[in-house]
């Protein structure tokens, strides 16, 4: 009898497309952003004033500061942390640069003087975390007051707004009468921490804080240092972004910032950003941020009350949770 050999079979080497493994990946997420900014298009374009370049470019104005937030709390939570303090801590700071001012400071100094307060208000929330040893959660929910509290018992709960001419450039100029300034502000902040996260070292150390802070500590990385530094650059940008809302209000007051820390937190997690750590995006950040001041703007022009758009947020921020936990079992599977 002879062995009969069986003609080999075509191997097909071209890959099929698996949705489930694309679901997984950040083009995933960023489809399902720029879908939201689509829909926000058709539904907000009834009124014809909506898609001017000028009301796109106020309606991004009027939400640098938060912005700006969303950059630093993107560190954050990728370090498996969270800052509910920045809201407060952005008020702590907009009154030490009015009083100060008040006072007799130059407003150069007071300026330099209110984002040294939001680079302390960062570091304090670190250093209570790393060595007290205090759920991020905790310690910030406390700071959350704290400073709130601050900004209030300093000045007897009073404004201040007897600012020079100059000082409304970070907040109410143009460039070219076309371009806000703090716009041009946010881009090179969000290029300085876009290098940071992408090229530097401390962005993969960040990274590994989150995904498991022991072995990132037996890898060389030092752990106390690198979560601290989380904190401290994020109370920097609070810092700027102060700078910002109060040249733009031309005011000082205990009451700025609120629910700042809420509008921040769901740029960061509906652009991709994990709670639970270890995994962040940027870039899903920035558009994320675009699509919450869209919505803010756009719900404004429609003539709704703005308390809409803390409800959609939320329940923006309720799916993108959902949206999380998914993609994470499917990459388990």
């Amino acid at each position: 009898m002879f062995n009969t050999v069986e003609p080999a079979k075509q191997v097909n080497n071209k890959k099929r497309f698996d949705i489930k493994e694309f679901a997984k990946t950040d083009k995933a997420r960023m489809i399902i952003l720029i879908a939201i900014i689509v829909i926000e298009v058709i539904v907000f374009s009834s009124n014809p004033k909506f898609l001017t370049a000028s009301n796109l470019l106020d309606a991004f104005r009027t939400y640098t500061e938060i912005a700006i937030i969303a950059l630093g709390m993107t560190f954050v939570l990728m370090s498996d942390g969270i800052d509910l303090s920045v809201g407060s801590l952005l008020a702590l700071v907009s009154i030490t640069i009015g009083f100060t001012h008040k006072a007799g400071c130059p407003l150069a100094v007071s300026l330099l003087l209110g984002m040294l307060v939001g680079a302390l208000g960062g570091l304090f929330n670190g250093v209570v975390i790393v060595y007290g040893k205090v759920h991020a959660f905790v310690v910030t929910l406390g700071t959350f007051s704290l400073y709130r509290g601050l900004a209030y018992g300093l000045t007897n709960a009073e404004s201040y707004s007897d600012f020079p001419a100059w000082f409304g450039f970070f907040g109410n100029s143009y460039i070219g009468g076309v371009l806000p300034v703090q716009f041009v502000i946010y881009i090179l902040l969000a290029v300085t921490m876009f290098v940071i996260f992408k090229m530097m070292p401390y962005g993969t150390h960040v990274s590994a804080l989150g995904y498991n802070s022991v072995a990132a500590k037996f890898s060389g990385i030092r752990v106390n240092r690198d979560k601290i530094m989380v904190y401290m650059i994020s109370g920097i940008l609070v810092g700027i972004a102060a700078v910002i809302y109060t040249s733009r209000m031309s005011a000082s007051r205990g009451n700025a910032g609120e629910n700042m820390e809420m509008y921040a937190i769901a740029a960061a997690v509906l652009g991709g950003t994990s709670m639970s750590g270890g995994h962040g995006s940027l870039e899903g950040t920035i558009v994320a941020t675009f699509i919450l001041a869209l919505m803010k703007n756009g719900i404004a022009m429609l003539g709704f009350k703005n308390d809409w758009a803390l409800f959609i947020t939320g329940a923006l921020v309720l799916a993108s949770m959902i949206l999380n936990r998914v993609m994470q079992q499917n990459s388990k599977e």
